[in-house]
């Protein structure tokens, strides 16, 4: 395993966490305190992959270092480490638990256990518009029940999905145009024995939400990807239904909040009010259809 580093600008990270926001990464930003340098880092199987992969970062961002730090690390020390950036997590009954802990961790009773990955690569839930998304979703099921429907558009590592059949959802589906992210929502699935309880499927939005709706449609993409299919994702949503658009910086929640509020004028003639979360930079955007 290798390890490539370099220092970056602080008005560099808000932007490259917008890029990796909760997609399946090898990278990691490390800011320990306000005053500290902020580092990049990116972890591989070799160093032609590293630097690989370092050029290709770089025709999104011209201002990263043009040469990297390399070193290599042993497996042991890269899973310690990051086992220091994941911590069990809960809101209501729902605990995100690391897989590591699942032996320890004492799960309250009647909670809803996902027990998470360690690798880099798999998605851990530890971005905050994740966590955003999680709560609605655990908001939904208490209000509800967990009797509708529930999709997961660009699921990533599949945990929303997945989180989703632990509350106790049986119609469950989760899609991404990503091939890796199905291979890790599958994955993902199949370490918490629930895979054959969730629907997985390889496609974008426009395919994904073709003749499709749901009770419950949690999509954590980037706002500019949201935009663009505001039309399939407000279509997706069945009467009393709710909308949870996340991956949202914070300056930007009111523009998709009016662009979700324009479709949905238009296709369901319904006039509905946003509600704004935020948590830290990042928002989510929750409508609720009457």
């Amino acid at each position: 395993m290798i390890k490539l580093s370099a220092k970056i600008t602080p008005e560099m990270v808000e932007p490259l966490e917008d890029f990796f926001c909760e997609a399946l990464s090898p990278w990691s930003i490390v800011h320990p305190r306000p005053e500290d340098e902020v580092t990049l880092h990116g972890y591989f199987e070799g160093e032609a992959e590293g630097r690989e992969a370092w050029q290709e970062l770089q025709k999104s961002f011209a201002d990263l270092p043009s040469d990297p730090v390399c070193e290599t690390v042993r497996d042991e020390d890269w899973m310690e480490s990051y086992k220091h950036h994941l911590r069990p997590w809960s809101y209501g009954r729902l605990q995100w638990i690391p897989e590591w802990e699942r032996d320890t961790f004492e799960v309250p009773q009647d909670s809803a256990a996902v027990y998470l990955d360690s690798g880099l690569a798999f998605g851990t839930g530890s971005h905050e518009t994740t966590r955003l998304c999680a709560q609605a979703l655990v908001e939904y099921a208490d209000e509800k029940g967990s009797d509708g429907s529930v999709v997961d558009a660009g699921c990533g590592s599949g945990i929303l999905a997945l989180s989703a059949v632990k509350l106790g959802f049986s119609d469950v589906h989760a899609f991404d145009n990503d091939p890796e992210a199905v291979r890790v929502t599958v994955e993902n699935a199949e370490a918490n024995d629930e895979a054959d309880r969730m629907s997985i499927a390889e496609s974008g939005i426009e395919d994904g939400m073709a003749d499709r709706q749901c009770d419950l449609l949690l999509a954590n993409i980037q706002a500019n990807i949201l935009s663009i299919y505001a039309d399939e994702l407000i279509g997706g949503v069945r009467p009393s239904g709710w909308l949870a658009l996340s991956g949202i910086l914070a300056h930007e929640a009111d523009q998709v909040a009016e662009k979700f509020q324009a479709a949905a004028s238009n296709i369901w003639n319904e006039k509905l009010n946003p509600v704004i979360r935020r948590d830290g930079e990042w928002s989510l955007v929750l409508f609720k259809r009457s």
